[in-house]
């Protein structure tokens, strides 16, 4: 299958959460600047939550083939990616009655500061994770009381339904011991999965003239900042990205 070449450290291993966040705040800016602010704001949260379920449907996919629940629990143990070392920091804020986390540094975050970008990380804040998480299981949620994008100092995590007792830390790490990398994709998955996704919902919303000027004007200033080279996730146009393999 095609997707399958796609895991952790194969074939482009150099493309990194960067190129995804900032290919994300590209399309942000193309699409405010082509299509106006009163549709730029109405398309982008749908572009976002799109992304984010057919990802956490991924996830489910995946964790019920194993004979898993879908839990919050195996929701953080089946993630498709990992940071780069010394990328972020995750500080514990409660472990009962509610599992509480701060994360006080963010490579997206650094990314969309690094090119100017900075306006268009809330979109994508405010509108992913709670669509992982309703992609996995829609009776699952999760609540966050704060964003580095939006100028907090961390991005404060609840995850609702899961007290991190003994038992079930040594779960989770058992778990993910055993899950390992195994459906851990790497960055130039995670951004064709975004930019196709994305294209495609602005397709549906603004018809195939306009979605496609602002598609080109992303790709473009994107090559201007990383090089043709980092185009190559072109060539996944047609993986599937609502199936998990």
């Amino acid at each position: 299958m095609e997707e399958l070449k796609y895991r952790l450290g194969e074939d482009h291993p150099t493309y990194q959460s960067e190129h995804m966040a900032t290919l994300f705040g590209l399309l942000c800016r193309a699409t405010e600047e082509l299509a106006g602010e009163e549709v730029f704001g109405r398309v982008i949260p749908w572009c976002v939550a799109r992304y984010g379920r057919e990802r956490g449907s991924r996830m489910a996919q995946r964790c019920l083939a194993d004979g898993r629940p879908l839990t919050m629990l195996n929701y953080r143990c089946y993630s498709e990616w990992r940071p780069q070392p010394g990328t972020h920091q995750h500080n514990l804020i409660s472990r009962s009655p509610v599992y509480s986390t701060m994360s006080t540094t963010c490579s997206w975050n650094d990314a969309w500061k690094k090119h100017g970008l900075s306006k268009y990380g809330p979109y994508y804040c405010n509108y992913v994770d709670k669509n992982l998480v309703w992609g996995f299981n829609p009776s699952i949620d999760l609540k966050i009381h704060s964003f580095l994008s939006e100028g907090a100092d961390g991005c404060h995590f609840e995850w609702t339904g899961l007290e991190m007792t003994p038992e079930n830390e040594e779960l989770m790490a058992k778990t993910k011991a055993e899950l390992g990398d195994r459906y851990v994709k790497n960055f130039e998955y995670h951004t064709a999965h975004a930019y196709f996704t994305m294209g495609r919902v602005l397709r549906e919303e603004l018809g195939e003239e306009l979605a496609g000027k602002i598609l080109q004007k992303t790709l473009a200033d994107y090559e201007a900042i990383f090089g043709k080279e980092y185009t190559s996730f072109l060539r996944l146009k047609k993986v599937d990205f609502t199936r998990a393999c």
